[in-house]
């Protein structure tokens, strides 16, 4: 019991000799914001749009011709999750990558060309953030045109 008080001290010595853990301060920069983005390769606007609707459609259980008022008593019957599920294997069957890409922040825009509504997409690796209030992206290779 002696050789435990002996010790003690020379263990709170040593203990309080440790370096503390450092602490980060929280960063100051908000979240990057993301929003869905749908790419396929040297595919045109028209058809990926035609690809995208066909796919909501059908995820409803309806043909690409459907009305308004199909539609809406369709997507008012259906779960959404089932229907975003069916939509990313639609679209993933016909090609398509569904990924997510951040939102362009002010300080991105110096990084390189804001394009807006390309025909045809730049590669997706050049892509680097999203500016969907001008329907475009900003992006380090501007897409060739059509």
């Amino acid at each position: 019991m002696r050789q435990i008080f002996r010790t003690l001290p020379v263990l709170l010595t040593v203990a309080a000799c440790a370096t503390p853990p450092v602490l980060q301060a929280p960063s100051q920069q908000p979240p990057v914001a993301t929003t869905p983005f749908t790419y396929k390769a040297n595919t045109p606007l028209v058809t990926r749009a035609y690809d995208i609707n066909e796919c909501e459609l059908s995820g409803r259980g309806l043909p690409p011709n459907a009305t308004q008022a199909e539609i809406a008593d369709a997507t008012a019957g259906t779960d959404p999750a089932q229907v975003a599920s069916f939509v990313q294997r639609c679209l993933s069957n016909k090609g398509y990558t569904v990924t997510e890409l951040p939102v362009c922040r002010q300080a991105d825009f110096s990084r390189g060309t804001l394009v807006v509504r390309p025909n045809v997409q730049p590669p997706l690796d050049s892509i680097i953030c999203l500016d969907p209030s001008q329907g475009g992206m900003l992006t380090t290779q501007p897409p060739a045109s059509a």
